[in-house]
């Protein structure tokens, strides 16, 4: 076989793995190597260009993680704030994400916690007569009168709000849409 044609051949086999998968360069032949609820806090980023494109976890200190599971699109949607993520180590490498590869974390769930440094509040938007809150996934409720227009018009989003909540947030972001 002459070295085009194994290169188109090596190249549709990545391309069927990609459809078959979602994500192109996950090796999936490594055992588990831990399959216990674990978390990973860091800035997200996303590297690659389509139709491969994986988001990254990076942590303030120690290694960075490429995110598999069913939270990837939510958390790719973010742009680069800090979350906490909670999942665990599914024994996975992508080869993509980095030129010596980087180990998969799989995301069950996360928590912005910072937009550009500043804290962050993420939770599903509530109006009550006229009055606005959030609600985090563990119930917390907290008052947010000052939230954005764009905003109120979504009760039932999750959101996140970054600053004090007795002003205007400095920045702010929707990690989903109402009912979602």
């Amino acid at each position: 076989m002459s070295t085009p044609v194994r290169l188109l051949v090596g190249a549709a086999c990545v391309v069927a793995l990609a459809c078959r998968t979602g994500n192109a360069g996950i090796d999936y032949g490594e055992t588990p190597v831990q399959n216990t609820v674990d978390t990973v806090r860091g800035v997200l980023s996303t590297v690659g260009s389509e139709p491969i494109v994986e988001v990254v976890i990076t942590p303030a200190a120690g290694e960075k993680f490429v995110i598999v599971g069913g939270q990837t699109a939510r958390l790719r949607s973010l742009g680069k704030v800090e979350v906490m993520l909670a999942g665990r180590y599914p024994g996975l490498r992508s080869m993509t994400a980095a030129p010596r590869g980087l180990r998969a974390f799989e995301a069950d769930k996360f928590t912005v916690r910072s937009a550009d440094g500043v804290p962050a509040y993420d939770g599903v938007v509530v109006k009550e007569a006229d009055h606005y809150f959030l609600i985090s996934s563990n119930g917390h409720r907290w008052p947010a009168d000052h939230m954005p227009e764009m905003l109120r018009r979504l009760p039932g989003a999750r959101v996140f709000l970054a600053g004090p909540l007795d002003r205007d947030p400095v920045s702010y972001g929707i990690i989903s849409e109402p009912g979602r």
